[in-house]
């Protein structure tokens, strides 16, 4: 008799214990912004960004993995896992170089959520082309071995041109190539000109322009012809 006591008692305390546990007890991830927009920036520049993920459930907060739908973009957490209430720091760095244009990427965080994993924040911006040569491309036209012909394009370094140029080659020898800044120092002149006796046919040359921006020290440009006979 004494025992049958003691075991109702266990049980009715034990029940007590479920009945005070919340219904919906459950880790809940959340981040202080689902979107990051780094506005217009440069194609040598690396952005950085940190978010702040909050558990807001009342169990522990386990974040799975990590991953972004553009693999040049790195993500570190601080600690993977969270109590209810703690924050953690999510550091994002998104290397721009070799991107030109709009840029868009999901980053997506798994976690032990049972109602918001994965977690999505979406990343963008404009990358703008530091290097700019207008026309992008020299062409000359058709003309006789025995001419030479000049040609003048724009190139601006750095998106308000606010860095130089220190000297140009050209890398072929039917071409000889020479810089100078505009007249409002916002961009350079690049003068290319053609050397005779060239061969017949079509002939490609490269510029190699110098310069003082520390993500291009060097950029190439292609020249064409169109040799007669």
């Amino acid at each position: 008799m004494k025992r049958g006591r003691i075991a109702a008692i266990r049980a009715s305390a034990c029940l007590a214990l479920w009945t005070n546990l919340p219904a919906d007890a459950a880790p809940g991830i959340a981040v202080d912004a689902d979107r990051f927009d780094f506005g217009e920036r440069s194609a040598h520049e690396t952005v950085e960004h940190a978010f702040m993920l909050r558990n807001e459930g009342t169990e522990d907060l386990v974040i799975l993995r990590t991953a972004s739908g553009c693999m040049c973009t790195v993500a570190d957490l601080a600690q993977t896992r969270l109590a209810p209430g703690a924050t953690a720091a999510l550091n994002v760095r998104i290397p721009l170089v070799g991107r030109i244009g709009l840029y868009r990427s999901t980053l997506t965080v798994a976690s032990n959520d049972p109602e918001r994993s994965p977690l999505r924040i979406v990343l963008q911006g404009h990358v703008t082309q530091d290097i700019a040569l207008q026309p992008a491309r020299l062409y000359f036209e058709r003309y006789s071995p025995d001419e030479t012909q000049r040609k003048t394009a724009r190139l601006k370094v750095g998106r308000n041109g606010e860095y130089g140029v220190t000297r140009v080659e050209s890398l072929s020898p039917w071409f000889s190539a020479e810089s100078e800044p505009t007249p409002a120092r916002d961009a350079w002149l690049l003068h290319v000109q053609s050397t005779s006796s060239p061969p017949t046919g079509t002939v490609q040359g490269t510029i190699r322009v110098f310069t003082t921006h520390p993500g291009f020290p060097q950029v190439d440009f292609e020249v064409f012809a169109n040799m007669g006979q």
